[in-house]
């Protein structure tokens, strides 16, 4: 009365390994150099001292740079930025997206998971904490503290 279907979907790259030592030695054989993408191209931008000390200041950060340090950060900068320009020349011709099926997460859907959470003992969740509880000596809602503060 009930029928499934099922699909079984399957792909080769090359051909199957036989053995860990061919797995090995595959995997001992570089296919992509790093060095490659470091490499300037002729569409690469330079970024100067200006762009630099703008970049900083985007950032929140300090523009004030010990020479040596300002251009330590120009060479790796300028490093990420050819490697970046590298990767988008390469070519995604077999590339789909996958679909996603989730929707939106809304605030009212976090504020009902965290209405539905129940405390743990094991994680130190014990409910209301009265730091009042914990003092020796208080006095109407306050803590009393009996010492001095600075020499004398």
């Amino acid at each position: 009365m009930f029928r499934t279907a099922v699909r079984k979907y399957s792909s080769r790259v090359g051909p199957k390994f036989q053995s860990l030592e061919q797995i090995k030695e595959y995997l001992k054989k570089p296919t992509w150099d790093t060095k490659m993408l470091l490499k300037g191209s002729q569409k690469s931008l330079e970024i100067d001292i200006p762009k630099l000390h703008r970049l900083l200041q985007l950032s929140g950060l300090c523009t004030e740079l010990a020479p040596g340090k300002e251009g330590e950060l120009l060479n790796d900068l300028n490093a990420q930025l050819t490697m970046m320009n590298k990767l988008e020349e390469i070519e995604c011709k077999e590339f789909d997206l996958i679909e996603t099926q989730h929707s939106p997460l809304k605030y009212r859907d976090i504020v009902n998971a965290t209405d539905e959470l129940k405390q743990s003992k094991k994680k130190g969740e014990t409910g209301q904490w009265n730091p009042l509880e914990l003092a020796s000596v208080k006095s109407e809602g306050f803590y009393v503290v009996n010492e001095k503060l600075g020499k004398e």
